[in-house]
């Protein structure tokens, strides 16, 4: 079905409606629950594909977007136990800073979002960097940021900026963006 965003811009959504008892039980036995933002908890996961799931959910639940049609920024929403624990995997994977989490007007729903290009660049590669699979209607959104073959306005704005860091993921930041 389509639906239309208040930009006015079209998105078009799947909805599955499940009345089989026995279906839905099966389903409840390998982890599908109802209403899963409100209560879902962060799974262990392997260090080494941690980065995929946090895509993967970010696929489902998050969102770049650009403020004020220029600056870029991220944002996921979900459980407060969730998110929070989502956020501390992004601080210690990425070197950010623990930003605030922000309520929401639903019971037990809260997001976290990060912004400006320091910490959406960090972000974006630690989500992208050598991954196969990804929503490219939301990667597209801030790539043109990003991505060393693009003609960005902000790169060269980026390039000094992010020329005096030296962690891991912003000096693969810059060397893109030279």
């Amino acid at each position: 079905t389509k639906s239309k965003m208040k930009s006015g811009k079209v998105h078009y959504k799947a909805t599955i409606t499940i009345n089989s008892k026995l279906l839905v039980s099966d389903l409840q036995k390998h982890g599908v629950i109802q209403c899963k933002s409100k209560c879902l908890k962060f799974p262990s996961i392997p260090d080494n594909i941690i980065r995929h799931y946090i895509r993967g959910y970010f696929d489902g639940d998050g969102s770049w977007y650009l403020q004020k049609r220029k600056y870029p920024a991220f944002c996921a929403i979900g459980s407060t136990e969730f998110i929070t624990d989502f956020r501390t995997i992004l601080v210690k994977s990425c070197e950010l800073s623990y930003n605030m989490l922000i309520t929401t007007k639903h019971e037990n729903i809260i997001r976290v979002r990060y912004t400006g290009a320091h910490q959406c660049c960090k972000i974006y590669h630690y989500m992208y960097e050598d991954c196969l699979i990804w929503m490219k209607r939301k990667k597209d959104v801030v790539s043109s940021y990003f991505e060393p073959d693009t003609n960005c306005p902000l790169s060269k704005v980026m390039i000094n900026r992010l020329s005096k860091f030296k962690s891991g993921i912003i000096t693969k930041c810059t060397t893109r963006l030279s």
